[in-house]
Order: C-alpha cells, then sequence, then structure tokens
C-alpha cells in the first residue's frame, strides 16, 4: 500500500480481532496504520472503534476519530492494541458462558437469546455495564459478583 498511496494516505483496517502490529507488519510507514472496526450492520450500529496500535502517531489516531465522528458515527478510543481490542472481547467472554450454558443444558438456544435481547440486551442500550454496576450499588454487586465468579466458565 506503501507504493500505492500518497504519504498522506491514512491506511486503515477494519479487522475486529488482529492487532495492527501483525497486520501492518509490512507496511514501510507503519504511523499511518490505523484501524477503525465498524460492527455489522454498520447501517445501524453507530459505534467505530479505532484503535491505536503500537506505531500509529498521535495525529493519524485523532484525524481518524475526528472523521468518523464528522460521518455521524460515534467512534470509541481503544488505546491499547489487545487481541480482540474491546467490544469483541467482551463480547466473546459472553458467548463463552452462554456455550457453556447451553453444553450444560441450563437453557435452549431460544430462551438464551430471548433472554439477552429482554433483559440486559435492552438495558445495554441505555446504560453501560459500568453505570450499571453504579446503579445497582458497588457494594451489594461486589457481593454478588464474589459468589458467582467461582461459578462461570474459564
Amino acid at each position: 500500500m506503501d507504493r500505492y498511496c500518497p504519504e498522506e494516505t491514512i491506511l486503515a483496517s477494519n479487522t475486529s480481532t488482529f492487532l495492527s502490529s501483525e497486520i501492518g507488519r509490512k507496511v514501510e510507514k507503519k504511523e499511518r496504520f490505523v484501524i477503525t472496526h465498524w460492527f455489522n450492520p454498520p447501517h445501524i450500529v453507530p459505534v467505530v472503534k479505532v484503535v491505536w496500535g503500537e506505531s500509529t502517531s498521535e495525529e493519524v489516531f485523532r484525524l481518524s476519530y475526528e472523521l468518523m465522528k464528522k460521518i455521524g458515527k460515534k467512534p470509541i478510543k481503544v488505546l491499547k492494541e489487545v487481541p480482540g481490542f474491546l467490544i469483541n472481547r467482551i463480547q466473546t467472554a459472553m458467548l463463552r458462558e452462554i456455550l457453556f450454558l447451553l453444553e450444560q443444558g441450563v437453557a435452549d438456544p431460544e430462551d438464551i437469546d430471548a433472554g439477552v435481547t429482554n433483559s440486559f440486551g435492552l438495558r445495554l442500550a441505555v446504560l453501560g455495564p459500568l453505570r450499571t454496576i453504579d446503579m445497582a450499588g458497588l457494594h451489594p454487586w461486589c457481593k454478588g459478583v464474589q459468589n458467582l465468579f467461582p461459578s462461570l466458565d474459564r
């Protein structure tokens, strides 16, 4: 891409899990490589992750973030590259537990999907998980998870 694009061109990947340091390994000017991951369906879901890779310049990160805002998206800053970045890690952790519950026969797929979409799925559209903890109260929430964490799938 370095050969075909002017130097001021930002090179962006839509990857949801691969690190920019891995997929951008052959990019000569690594400071212009950034990840801007859109969620499906992108015409409905407003969030775009803007991931600061280990070589991404501050200017490229800022310009990419501002461009997402300018085109009407809701960019979120991921300040450090880790496998799966941010949202995919959260989503995969939930999916791991869902598959465990399904395997254990706790509920059938239809009830699992209905339970998620009609309970915390609705709540998460209005309140994020950390705000939910704040509303519940940190002390009662801590007591609850101390009981629950040991039984979750690892």
